[in-house]
């Protein structure tokens, strides 16, 4: 009698810690993580600089009734960094135009390097041989990616995509051929439908970025993948705000209207 009494109350007690353990849990799902706020040299850009870009670019739409398939992958598992193949990106460093891991200078580095804030991953890119090879990732706070970009030894080559937000959904498509736009832009609305196609003859011909609501954020003509003339940029509400000149890429003027 008394050994089952024993058994009872020691079954009770561990439900107890079971329910009290389940309720301090949070879901990995539901983790807000912080901001960071060091700046790391990425392709002589900051990696909080790109972040914003792309969270801008979610907020931008970029007409027919294609629908597109492809949705942002979510990340919710915990990343883990093995320093080898799966590198935290503060051990990145440049030597002779290739990129290496500081803690392994005898060769040039070959593997991820990451972002990683809480739980999530926040950024990636992969190398071969020292050079960009393979895909480049942003994501959100909560695991959403936001934009994915294709290498190959060391260009872009291959369609960009960004993704909305809230739905997963394609953005933008963009093809890229040794870094430069080629061959069409594509720009969805958050229903998955295909808001404009723009076609590309050797990289040549019209670029646009749309806003959320439609509107139009940014335009102008590439000439071989590359910034021609003038470019305008507007505001939400469809105000011109900035005008750019462009030579071959080169930034020739700028006005800022408002």
């Amino acid at each position: 009698m008394k050994e089952n009494l024993l058994i009872f109350s020691l079954l009770v007690f561990l439900m107890g810690c079971t329910s009290i353990q389940n309720e301090n849990t949070t879901p990995i799902s539901k983790i807000k993580t912080t901001t960071t706020k060091t700046k790391i040299i990425v392709d002589n850009k900051i990696i909080e600089e790109n972040n914003e870009i792309i969270i801008a670019a979610r907020e931008e739409n970029a007409q027919p009734e294609t629908i597109a398939e492809n949705k942002g992958e979510k990340k919710t598992s915990k990343i883990e960094l093995d320093g080898i193949n799966q590198v935290n990106i503060a051990e990145k460093t440049i030597k002779n135009k290739l990129v290496y891991n500081k803690k392994d200078m005898s060769k040039p580095f070959t593997g991820k390097f990451l972002l990683v804030i809480g739980v999530h991953e926040h950024y990636v890119e992969e190398y071969k041989d020292g050079k960009l090879d393979g895909e480049k990732l942003w994501f959100a706070e909560d695991g959403t990616l936001g934009m994915k970009e294709v290498y190959k030894n060391g260009k872009k080559n291959g369609v960009q995509e960004t993704y909305y937000d809230e739905t997963g959904g394609i953005r933008s498509r963009i093809n890229y051929k040794n870094d430069k736009v080629f061959d069409f832009i594509e720009w969805y609305k958050e229903d998955s439908t295909l808001r404009e196609k723009i076609n590309l003859n050797n990289g040549t011909g019209k670029w646009k970025v749309y806003w959320n609501n439609g509107n139009i954020k940014e335009e102008g003509n590439l000439i071989n993948g590359i910034p021609n003339g003038e470019w305008k940029k507007y505001s939400t509400d469809g105000k011109l705000e900035k005008k750019t000149v462009y030579k071959n890429g080169a930034l020739i003027s700028q006005e800022w209207i408002q």
